[in-house]
């Protein structure tokens, strides 16, 4: 499952949060927000999906879907959410209803023991590309998730839209799982 926050607040936007992407599959556009735009402070690649559907659902819909899936999915055995710079998405899904309190931040519980949920290893643990690309070049810095792909190889269109923005992060993860993948040549900064 990977989940992205539309009209991102993490891209310095001063819009509403306005759409979410679940399983890449589909994306949930709020209703509620179905006027606001991206385009000031990011591209707005809105209606520019480009690996599944467009469902335009109202907030409550919206937050009983993710709240049941999620449940469902991370009951009896680990549900990872794939995120790239997590901060600013679970800020948004918390608002919108889902409970974050219990979300495993790194993977320092899969170790057998009980999860939040009781189940070894059940609950929702939270996968971060930036983290895990900082960790990988060796740096601290943050690298957004175009230039990360960029490095990678991995083409892109259409950032800054909910869906392709998870589908890209899936990529990034994907790529980097691979134990063959080098550093990448200019991923790291020069020493001054």
């Amino acid at each position: 499952m990977s989940v992205s926050q539309g009209a991102r607040s993490r891209a310095h936007s001063q819009c509403s949060n306005t759409d979410v992407c679940c399983c890449v599959a589909a994306r949930a556009v709020l209703q509620e927000n179905s006027r606001k735009r991206n385009g000031k402070y990011s591209p707005d690649s809105r209606d520019k999906f480009s690996f599944g559907r467009s469902l335009f659902l109202s907030h409550l819909a919206t937050y009983r879907t993710l709240e049941a899936l999620v449940d469902h999915l991370s009951a009896d055995k680990p549900l990872f959410l794939l995120f790239h710079d997590s901060r600013s998405d679970i800020k948004s899904l918390a608002q919108l209803g889902l409970n974050v309190s219990l979300w495993q931040h790194g993977l320092a519980r899969l170790d057998g023991r009980p999860g939040p949920r009781g189940a070894r290893g059940a609950g929702v643990y939270v996968v971060d590309t930036q983290k895990l690309w900082a960790a990988f070049i060796g740096e601290k810095r943050q690298v957004g998730l175009g230039r990360c792909c960029e490095l990678l190889g991995i083409g892109t269109a259409d950032l800054h839209n909910a869906g392709n923005d998870a589908h890209f992060t899936l990529e990034i993860f994907e790529r980097m799982m691979d134990r063959a993948l080098k550093v990448p040549e200019g991923a790291v900064a020069p020493k001054p």
